[in-house]
């Protein structure tokens, strides 16, 4: 009874959670547009204090550019069947067959 429970849970939840991920959505702009506006000034306060020189401002650049890389990467892969980055739509095709096959055999009556 319990394991029952269980599998009605589990099921639930993930049928949750697949609606939750195809409701595309997204970052909400404003997160992003905050996110960007503080780092902005996070450099430029860095920028201001740090001594002028060639390694500071190479070493300035080279974090702006990973960080911008890191959001552009977390938005490319908030489209996972597009983009740069794409994901195949292999695994999720064999696992739905099965569970049709499978709901197929149960449904007439003959179970392996």
């Amino acid at each position: 009874m319990v394991a029952a429970q269980a599998m009605i849970l589990a099921s639930k939840i993930g049928d949750t959670r697949f609606l939750l991920a195809q409701q595309k959505h997204g970052t909400p702009k404003a997160v992003l547009l905050l996110l960007v506006f503080w780092l902005t000034l996070l450099f430029a306060s860095f920028a201001l204090f740090a001594p002028s020189n060639v390694i500071t401002t190479a070493t300035l650049t080279l974090c702006a550019l990973a960080i911008a890389g890191s959001v552009g990467m977390i938005l490319e892969l908030e489209r996972g069947f597009g983009g740069l980055v794409q994901v195949s739509p292999q695994a999720m095709n064999h696992a739905v067959a099965t569970l049709q096959a499978e709901a197929n055999n149960e449904g007439s009556g003959s179970h392996t």
